[in-house]
């Protein structure tokens, strides 16, 4: 059998390249006491920390609230006021509150938490809002007609009939909701976008939600935001510009690492004289050699170079030009296998134990979430989620509620009966099963016999579930989650069980499209594992998107436009290897944004994941027009460029 053979490459630092500098640690202690001088609590002023990739940006956040605290939190305690903090995710939220001890003086949520607590008081006007935006959307849809029987005709139809509902039903409303991980999906309840939009609006309408936010937060802070909604951000730069003299409005970011299309384009230039604009030079994170990529990547985009750490290594980076024709897992395996000789560290290779349990040695970033699904084989249930109709965002981070009791429940039971972990198991089912509660077992522990007829037929049930697996390589989900249901011992959601009593009485070759769940039932109790696994980052991929703020030690960044199969990024562009569209051309002449420059700004987002060695693997239709687009750029040295062909693979 042909082996694999390492390609031997010497790395070699070039002029060019040693021009990038370092500098001592304190550089950015400067920009701390700039913020600083901004918090005074009777003379605020706004600023925007300019942050690249690396740059200790939570650092600066939380020294900036621990010296508001320090110098005010008498007069904020005395004047019933507190520090804001609006975070892209609530993993960001728990940091920065554990950094602060969880003071009571400072509320740390994401933008959906802060604007709902906003907006919730004011219930009427949140009806009278939400009637005017249903009302527009309503004549937008019925303008816009397409060809009967199309999908885009009927997915117009879809969204007609459902605004019109939800008009129908405004006046009926007692009271409105909104969960922030939940599906909205009640008579009342908000969608994800209507709370933005609202507050947004409302702010925009109401003067006194103006002077209750400034009033209530003297100061507030936004994280990633470069990445915050843009109606939102206009509002909240609508209050500063109104309440300049007694509210501090503090921007944190980096323009070159906005990724979402609803972040607010040209952001500095929306900012207004009194503004304060530190910056901060220092990436903390990264090798010199992946700093000094990341700085090209952005030197035509803005000058806000960055140096690198005197203690860090050079680093490695090498990128690897593949023709679409080749087989990705082959081509991974190599790079894997190169990457691990050239930069000579033995975590680039792959592990022979491919459990759940195996260290993550190297991060994969992936454009597409169906990428990393086509790779860890759980294409047909990722496939199956997207018939759930609700917000997709929580499909895709498996916070979906009904989603969630396979990924957060069933599948963690599963694994531990199968393991024989009595600990977790009990641990679970303490928490999560209606069959231990503590009612329950008051109610039947009264004689010791019933007590344990209780618990030997809870142990009866999770061997009948073990037994699934008896012959079976593989069970169907559909017979994990009946013997679930059959047994008491989750609660599974109406819509889950109403699919199980399909499939039961039907058989599991029916298909039923108005239940999306039939499709997810028949899939493989494997694939559910395996997307649970990757939801929760327990897998080697992760998409170019979701890692923004995080960091690994080595990271293999592959570009594939043929496999996103998307139009808002090109790879493909950015490399060289096609022209400019027309379209690209059209908004680029009219100042609007094209897809080079949203895949630029991703393309630096990711590199600047890396610590210490990155391969950034490309499959393009001309790697030889890459290589020479390449290396007009300077992005790369020529020994750090490699065009991989099947020749490679064979010694």
């Amino acid at each position: 059998m042909p082996q694999v053979k390492s390609a031997l490459v010497n790395w070699k630092v070039t002029n060019n390249m040693s021009e990038s500098a370092t500098a001592e640690p304190h550089i950015d202690d400067v920009v701390d006491d700039q913020i600083s001088s901004c918090l005074n609590l009777n003379s605020p002023r706004s600023f925007f920390l300019y942050a690249g990739a690396g740059s200790g940006k939570t650092r600066s956040l939380v020294n900036a609230i621990r010296y508001i605290l320090e110098n005010y939190s008498r007069q904020l305690m005395l004047r019933g006021q507190m520090i804001a903090v609006i975070t892209y995710t609530n993993a960001a939220a728990d940091e920065v509150s554990q950094r602060l001890d969880y003071n009571p003086l400072v509320t740390v949520s994401t933008i959906h938490s802060f604007a709902w607590e906003l907006l919730r008081p004011f219930q009427n006007d949140i009806r009278n809002q939400l009637r005017i935006r249903l009302e527009a959307s309503a004549r937008d849809l019925e303008s816009k007609s397409s060809r009967p029987g199309t999908k885009a005709e009927d997915t117009r139809i879809y969204n007609l009939e459902k605004t019109q509902r939800r008009l129908e039903s405004l006046n009926s409303i007692s009271r409105f909701s909104y969960s922030p991980e939940g599906a909205n999906s009640g008579q009342g309840e908000l969608e994800h976008a209507d709370v933005l939009a609202l507050t947004a609006s409302m702010i925009e309408t109401y003067p006194r939600l103006v002077k209750i936010l400034s009033t209530q937060f003297p100061y507030l802070f936004v994280d990633e935001s470069q990445d915050t909604n843009s109606d939102l951000l206009d509002a909240l730069l609508k209050v500063q510009a109104e309440s300049r003299t007694s509210f501090c409005l503090g921007l944190f970011g980096d323009t070159m690492q906005r990724i979402y299309n609803d972040g607010k384009q040209d952001l500095e230039d929306a900012l207004g004289e009194d503004w304060a604009k530190p910056a901060k030079q220092m990436n903390h994170r990264s090798a010199l050699r992946i700093v000094q990529l990341a700085n090209s990547i952005r030197a035509e985009t803005d000058a806000h170079a960055q140096v690198a750490r005197p203690d860090r290594s050079i680093g490695t980076v090498r990128l690897f030009l593949v023709p679409n024709s080749m087989d990705t897992a082959t081509v991974e395996a190599y790079v894997h296998e190169t990457m691990a000789s050239i930069a000579k560290d033995k975590c680039w290779l792959l592990s022979p134990d491919k459990s759940p349990e195996t260290p993550v040695g190297v991060k994969k970033l992936i454009l597409e979430h169906h990428m990393a699904a086509s790779r860890l084989g759980f294409g047909d249930f990722f496939d199956a989620l997207g018939a759930l109709e609700s917000n997709r965002t929580a499909v895709l981070e498996g916070t979906h509620p009904e989603v969630s009791v396979v990924t957060r429940d069933i599948i963690p039971l599963v694994e531990a009966v199968r393991s024989g972990d009595d600990y977790t198991l009990l641990s679970i089912l303490r928490d999560r099963s209606p069959l231990l509660t503590s009612e329950l077992l008051k109610n039947v522990s009264g004689e010791g016999e019933t007590l344990l007829r209780h618990l030997t037929g809870i142990r009866s049930s999770l061997e009948a579930l073990l037994a699934l697996w008896q012959g079976v390589e593989d069970p169907k989900l559909f017979a994990v989650a009946r013997e679930i249901q059959k047994s008491g011992i989750f609660t599974l959601p109406d819509a889950v069980s109403r699919a199980i009593s399909f499939l039961a009485d039907n058989g599991e070759t029916s298909d039923d499209d108005s239940q999306p769940w039939v499709r997810i039932l028949k899939c493989f109790y494997s694939e559910a594992g395996n997307y649970s696994r990757y939801v929760e980052g327990r897998t080697d991929y992760a998409t170019q998107q979701g890692v923004k703020g995080l960091e690994f030690p080595r990271v293999m960044a592959i570009m594939s436009d043929d496999e996103a199969r998307g139009f808002l990024f090109s790879y493909e562009k950015l490399f060289g290897a096609k022209a400019p569209t027309d379209t690209d051309r059209r908004n680029e002449s009219q100042g609007k944004e094209t897809s080079l420059e949203r895949t630029r700004r991703l393309f630096y987002v990711t590199c600047t994941r890396a610590i210490a060695s990155l391969a950034v693997v490309a499959f393009t239709s001309d790697p030889e027009a890459v290589a020479t687009y390449i290396s007009r750029q300077g992005w790369f040295a020529d020994d750090e460029v490699e065009v991989v062909s099947t020749d490679s693979f064979f010694e």
